[in-house]
């Protein structure tokens, strides 16, 4: 038996692992990302040994300004490149550059009779200072390609720990061959890892594909690009506070870079500095490894990205404290792991998350910016500082000034941590018609104009509609008062969209005596998830602070009972048994979960925890994409982390089984058999899983108990299925259930875009004919208003020989059901047929009444053109 201990490392190790098939193109990252830091930290650690050795501590802070010159430099070619060649022609260049300079130095370095001059140090130091940012920014911009913000987020740490294992391996390869091997042999190792990062790379390129990012930009100017970067700077705060975040972190990582190398190097040869410098990079690089594997995500998770923006001043301000209270090799080497270690695995990996909160439309341009232009500027302003001041200060002086750095960088990232979540759900709404933005009609014949009274806008809504059943509402609620409240709320299920916005008007021109029974509404499952929906929205412009109060706990209890209904399917589903009845349960319990997860978002909205939640469902239900990766780390950003757990399988769009296997891990899910399943359906408030449950029991004997049900809750499809059913038991022909309708067009693949609540809708408008064969149903480029589910017979499609038969299970005349209104074939009865009927305009009423099926039957036409 595994110990406690043992359990929870298994636990964390497995959740580092991708789903099921992203393990080999993960791993394939992460080999690639070990491939380039291997060579890296060779060609950095040799340099810097020999830069140390030969010019010291004070020839830093030139490097730091000349520093930014070649990145520049970089910038430009890696901007203007990309744009001509792509990502993937610029990494191959980066290879062969690699090899060919790893060359050159061997051969600089071949003749140790000659001694190299002082250019050549500060040469080397450039040059592999220049690919340490170049070939940061290269390899996590080409896996941007790759993979959305869900992902990330899951594997990141994974491909940033191959890079630290790399690292690792380099920097005990220098450490060991230091004293053996001249310094050119290093660069020409360099060079040979680099063709053998070249197969790697070619892989990944050939057996995987790039998401969907968008169009790729055309190629244009260089500088007006960087220009663009910088002018958007100014359209958004999170961009510039994340920028100003990752410049004063870099003046500061720069001064404690140079405080700590001034340590190192005092009394060192160019062997001892290889040495050390290896032993520590091993280290830092170990420490890398495991925070990223074993910590990093569990981070993540508890704290959230925005958060631990946060640390990484903490940390360096520590580090400054140690170098002004007690300087020395302790300090030194604190200040080397908070760069190398707590920098590298926490807080850069952390930027990766965050510049996803910078606009889509210049993200590339603004990131570019940031990590070609901006960090070598940051790193050039503190060398500027040490050498116009730092050669008059002690340690200790300027390790204040350091402290002073890490203060203004933990300012700047408390405004990004406040602005994250707003910019994240500014790039999901780019990509969608912002229909909040737009300013509504107004009439212009009412005695106020300007007036915005709750009383007046439902009056005039129901005016503009010009509805019947409109101008009833309207009157019973003036009639009665908050005693409308109820009567209002019970009725929200069949609810057109400005029906539902009438009776929200309605409720909230009530007043404060609406509020107790808003409340009792709010939490009461007598009432649909719609009237719950209005009730909520009504408490939070009547009394915004008591929805607040509620809305977690409710929140939660909606999630958890996400769980109650898989537990039911589950029940169900192994039962075996394939009526009507239990037919149409599974389907509702299999999707009510999903369903449950639109209700929290609707909520999270009306509570001011998310912005407008439709954009979010849509972008979870479109499939791996930039827009979903933002959906999802809105809600766990806007859920919190309890909320969030309850939600991951829904969200994440698991299987059934996965969802299922998650359950019983977190002991969510309860035992029941398929009475009690059937038990529970029948005490539901939704009249179709009451008339399933209702049917399963009668055709078990127990008919005593849709009966008894009828009398709780008098709904016409409850009253419908008890009258077919007693008839047929009476001996009479009655047709077909609601019950049985709705199952046999959930049996449909084509019509699996329609869900329970929207089959419940229709249940009472889907009648079974016989036609008797030969009928004529629509002919080619005739009318077409009705689409056909087969129950029995044939249904024939098409002329001549090119005539197709379609049997029980089939439907007919489908694109009907998107609002075409002509035939492009000939549909004719066969012999024996009996169908169920979908009206057009039934359809299109309940596309109006759910928005969320109007966007799917819009989507399945549109796929057709």
């Amino acid at each position: 038996m595994r110990s406690p201990s043992r359990a929870r490392l298994y636990g964390v190790i497995g959740s580092l692992l991708p789903e099921a098939g992203g393990a080999p193109k993960a791993l394939a990252f992460a080999a690639l990302g070990f491939m380039l830091q291997f060579g890296l930290v060779i060609g950095i650690t040799t340099a810097d040994s020999l830069f140390l050795s030969h010019v010291g501590a004070p020839g830093l802070p030139v490097i730091y300004v000349l520093q930014t010159f070649v990145m520049l430099l970089f910038t430009a070619a890696f901007v203007g490149m990309i744009k001509r060649f792509g990502i993937d022609r610029f990494f191959d260049g980066a290879l062969a550059v690699i090899m060919m300079c790893g060359v050159i130095v061997w051969l600089a370095f071949a003749d140790t009779r000659q001694s190299q001059s002082m250019p050549v140090y500060y040469g080397l130091k450039l040059y592999t200072g220049m690919w340490y940012f170049g070939l940061y920014t290269l390899f996590w911009t080409f896996l941007d390609s790759y993979y959305d913000l869900t992902d990330a987020k899951r594997l990141y740490a994974l491909f940033a720990a191959g890079s630290a294992a790399g690292a690792m391996v380099g920097a005990a390869l220098v450490s060991l061959l230091a004293a053996s091997l001249d310094p050119g042999i290093f660069f020409l190792i360099w060079a040979g890892l680099a063709l053998a990062t070249w197969p790697v790379l070619a892989g990944v390129r050939r057996r995987w594909p790039k998401i969907d990012t968008g169009p790729e930009d055309a190629a244009g100017d260089v500088l007006q690009d960087a220009l663009a970067g910088v002018k958007s700077l100014g359209e958004s705060r999170y961009a510039f506070a994340l920028t100003a975040g990752f410049f004063m972190i870099a003046v500061t990582a720069t001064i404690c870079d140079y405080q700590y190398m001034r340590v190192f190097s005092a009394g060192r040869s160019e062997a001892e500095l290889a040495v050390l410098f290896g032993r520590l990079t091993f280290v830092a690089n170990l420490a890398n490894m495991l925070i990223t594997l074993f910590l990093f995500n569990p981070l993540v998770a508890r704290f959230g990205v925005r958060n631990l923006a946060l640390l990484q001043p903490l940390v360096f301000g520590a580090v400054f404290l140690w170098f002004a209270g007690q300087p020395g090799m302790g300090a030194a080497i604190a200040g080397f792991l908070s760069y190398h270690a707590v920098m590298m695995a926490i807080d850069i990996n952390n930027g990766n998350l965050l510049v996803f909160g910078l606009p889509t439309a210049r993200r590339k341009e603004l990131r570019t910016f940031i990590e070609g232009i901006c960090l070598p500027v940051a790193a050039a302003a503190a060398g500027l500082f040490l050498i116009v001041v730092a050669p008059d200060m002690n340690v200790r002086g300027v390790a204040l000034i350091g402290l002073a750095g890490a203060g203004l960088t933990f300012a700047c990232n408390l405004i990004v941590r406040l602005d994250y979540v707003g910019a994240i759900a500014a790039n999901l709404r780019s990509g969608w018609l912002d229909l909040s933005a737009m300013t509504p009609r107004r009439r212009t014949d009412s005695t106020d104009e300007h007036s915005s009274s709750p009383t007046r806008e439902a009056e005039a809504l129901a005016l503009a509609t010009g509805d019947a059943r409109v101008a009833l509402m309207t009157n019973r609620a003036m009639l009665a008062g908050a005693r409308a409240i109820e009567p209002l709320l019970l009725a929200a299920g069949t609810y057109t969209g400005s029906e539902r916005r009438l009776a929200e008007h309605l409720i909230v021109a009530m007043g404060a005596a609406a509020i107790p029974d808003l409340i009792e509404a709010s939490e009461s499952p007598r009432f649909s998830v719609r009237g719950r929906s209005i009730a909520m929205r009504a408490l939070g412009k009547l009394d915004f602070a008591r929805l607040r109060a509620i809305a977690g706990p409710l929140m939660l209890r909606t999630a958890g009972r996400a769980y109650e209904f898989l537990g039911r399917y589950h029940a169900l589903e192994l039962s075996g048994a394939d009526d009507a009845g239990v037919a149409v349960l599974r389907r509702i319990n299999r999707d009510y979960p999903a369903f449950t997860l639109e209700v929290v978002l609707e909520a999270l909205t009306i509570a001011g925890q998310l912005p407008p939640y439709e954009a979010i469902s849509a972008a979870l239900a479109g499939g791996p994409s930039r827009d979903r990766g933002y959906a999802v780390e809105m809600i766990e950003q806007g859920a919190g982390r309890q909320l969030a757990s309850l939600l991951t399988p829904w969200v994440s769009g698991w299987a059934p089984d996965r969802q299922l296997a998650h359950a019983r891990a977190h002991g969510l899910l309860a035992d029941i058999d398929e009475r009690e399943a059937l038990a529970r359906a029948l005490a539901s408030a939704f009249p179709l899983e009451a008339a399933a449950a209702g049917q399963a029991f009668w055709e078990r004997g127990e008919t005593h108990l849709l009966l008894g049900k009828l009398n709780d809750l008098l709904h016409p499809i409850l009253a419908e299925t008890v009258r077919v059913l007693s008839a047929r038991q009476d001996g009479g022909e009655a047709g077909l259930t609601p019950v049985e309708c709705v199952a046999a067009v959930m049996r449909v693949p084509s019509l699996a875009i329609f869900r329970f609540v929207h089959l419940e809708w229709l249940a009472r408008l889907l009648p079974t004919t016989r036609i008797p064969a030969g009928t004529c149903l629509a002919r080619t480029g005739g009318l077409l208003e009705e689409a056909w589910v087969v129950l029995e017979g044939e249904i024939l499609v098409g002329t001549g020989a090119e005539t197709r038969s379609l049997g029980p299970g089939s439907i007919a005349g489908e694109r009907a059901l998107t609002g075409e209104r002509r035939s492009t074939l000939h549909i004719a009865a066969g012999e024996g047929l009996r169908v169920v009927t979908l009206s057009t305009r039934d359809i299109l009423a309940c596309g109006e009444a759910f928005p969320e099926l109007g966007i799917e039957l819009l989507r399945w036409r549109m796929a057709s053109l």
